[in-house]
């Protein structure tokens, strides 16, 4: 077993799990931790499915269609335009015999390799790099009309089609408008073309490339100043053999027929499933409504294009305490998944949804998972200035302070379409929506000391917030404080315990069965909501 980078980061206790697989190849699993503050009757809570698709090397592998999307305006010249031939030469490299090829140039004007994308040979990647040698850096920015070019051909039959889009800029030429370029992309991209983006530098339009991608099943990548393209456009084509679904689709009903009126599950993540590549793990998580079984069924197209179906069954009776971090993995994707629309949203000096915003807010404040735009709700003052984020003064304010300093924040934010802003804006939403753990020390990309790229960027992490269970704990002073209680954080207790009495232990007690006991684990006062009553738990002299 190897311990990833991530997790030696961060030393402590683990469980390990395994799965076996089942008869049809599926191997699947679903942990479900019970909240009685889900669901009408207070039997709901949150699942998380984890689905690993059977890979069969027997049969034929999907064909992949790619058409190369490369940025040839004069702000590419010298290193990058360099780069950009390079990387696409190794991913016209790592296509198999057979598989399709074009490139669509593009810079005042729109050119392409061929009329048409044409099957990989020695012969037609001999002639690809030549072209490839022959592209100039020149002119500016016509974002639309390569992308319409791109979208709009007609794949071969039987193929998987994707785009690999890369710029180092805005729309300077033609159309230019942000909502006008999503528009015209999507009605373009009538062959479901997959698109994978690549924003070079920090002058590109970064929520424009994710949105872009998102919405066709692809995914964003930013290549950062001091980054290297050929390697970062290869680690991406790397991760696009062996399709072992296309377009998937998961769907579900309860087992038994249904006695209430409400849908069994809700709030599930993400919205849409992306193409399932060998080695990959499809990933879901949700709400439970009630305690009944659901049966999920997840259909899609395999490797040799003939459809599939896999049905997997959830008993909500299974969920258990010890999966305290599913609530909060949702939470993160929730906040990621939301911070998004509002980036969106700001597309040519529009304004965010302020329920987006508040929402965004208040999972943010539930679940003790910060954003650049939140972050203050838990920093001292000092650490904010540090860090460099917006909002510092406002650090150690009333709660509602912080909750408006956050909205202006997050207004603000979403008008942001390029600069180095924009780019962590994205990065950090991007980290939240495709969490998989927990990020416990709520660490987050920023710019150190006013520098240009990837190595100028640190990792804040805050350590007046405190992730316990399902509970979360902010810091004021000297005690800490429950989160339901920050409204009212200096309203007399209604309950004291004093540490080491009677009352104390048969708490511990309590919290170790709901495995909660860690909110003990802190050094200093503990100011809890316990069924519904202000305690306060001293701990210190």
């Amino acid at each position: 077993m190897t311990v990833p980078a991530t997790s030696a980061a961060n030393p402590g206790a683990f469980r390990l799990s395994y799965v076996l697989t089942q008869p049809d190849g599926l191997a699947a699993s679903i942990l479900a931790y019970p909240d009685r503050r889900v669901g009408a009757t207070g039997d709901g809570g949150y699942f998380m499915l984890l689905l690993g698709l059977p890979a069969d090397v027997a049969r034929p592998t999907l064909r992949r269609e790619v058409t190369l999307v490369l940025d040839r305006s004069g702000s590419m010249r010298g290193q990058k335009i360099e780069q950009a031939r390079e990387a696409a030469m190794q991913v016209l490299g790592g296509l198999a015999e057979g598989e399709l090829f074009n490139i669509v140039d593009y810079s005042d004007s729109i050119e392409s390799f061929a009329p048409a994308p044409v099957a990989k040979t020695a012969e037609s990647l001999a002639r690809a790099e030549k072209y490839l040698s022959g592209l100039a850096a020149v002119g500016g920015t016509n974002i639309h009309d390569a992308l319409v070019r791109a979208l709009s051909a007609e794949p071969a039959e039987g193929v998987l089609p994707m785009v690999l889009f890369l710029t180092d800029g805005l729309a300077t030429v033609g159309i230019s408008e942000e909502r006008d370029i999503r528009e015209a992309a999507r009605k373009a991209n009538a062959h479901g073309r997959r698109i994978f983006s690549f924003g070079v530098g920090f002058d590109v339009n970064s929520p424009l490339l994710s949105a872009l991608s998102s919405a066709s099943r692809g995914t964003p990548t930013f290549v950062l100043p001091d980054e290297d393209i050929e390697v970062k456009v290869g680690q991406v084509f790397k991760r696009l053999q062996g399709p072992v679904m296309v377009a998937p689709e998961l769907t579900f009903a309860t087992v038994t027929p249904q006695t209430f009126a409400t849908a069994p599950l809700r709030e599930i993540l993400p919205g849409s499933l992306n193409d399932v590549f060998e080695g990959e793990q499809v990933l879901v998580l949700g709400q439970y409504m009630s305690r009944e079984p659901v049966r999920f069924t997840l259909t899609g197209t395999d490797a040799a294009g003939e459809p599939v179906a896999y049905e997997v069954t959830f008993d909500p009776k299974n969920a258990g305490v010890q999966h305290s971090y599913v609530p909060r993995i949702w939470a993160m994707r929730k906040i990621g998944a939301l911070t998004d629309e509002i980036r969106q949203s700001g597309a040519d000096g529009g304004s965010p949804d302020s329920e987006l915003v508040d929402e965004v807010i208040r999972l943010s404040t539930e679940f003790g998972i910060l954003t650049e735009y939140t972050a203050f709700l838990a920093a001292e003052e000092n650490e904010m200035l540090r860090l460099g984020f917006e909002g510092s003064a406002a650090a150690n304010a009333p709660m509602e302070v912080l909750q408006r300093a956050a909205r202006e924040n997050l207004d603000a934010g979403s008008r942001r379409r390029s600069g180095e802003s924009a780019i962590l804006q994205d990065l950090n939403a991007k980290q939240q929506a495709d969490a998989t753990s927990l990020n416990p020390r709520n660490q987050l990309l920023y710019a150190q000391g006013g520098g240009r790229g990837a190595r100028d960027l640190g990792e804040s992490s805050f350590v007046s917030v405190r992730q316990n269970a399902d509970m979360t704990l902010y810091r004021r002073g000297e005690r800490w404080l429950d989160a339901r209680l920050l409204d009212t954080p200096d309203a007399e207790p209604e309950r004291v315990i004093e540490f080491a009495s009677d009352e104390y232990f048969a708490l511990a007690t309590r919290l170790a069965g709901e495995n909660r006991q860690s909110v003990l684990a802190v050094a200093g006062d503990v100011y809890l909501l316990l069924d519904g009553t202000r305690t306060l738990v001293r701990q210190t002299p």
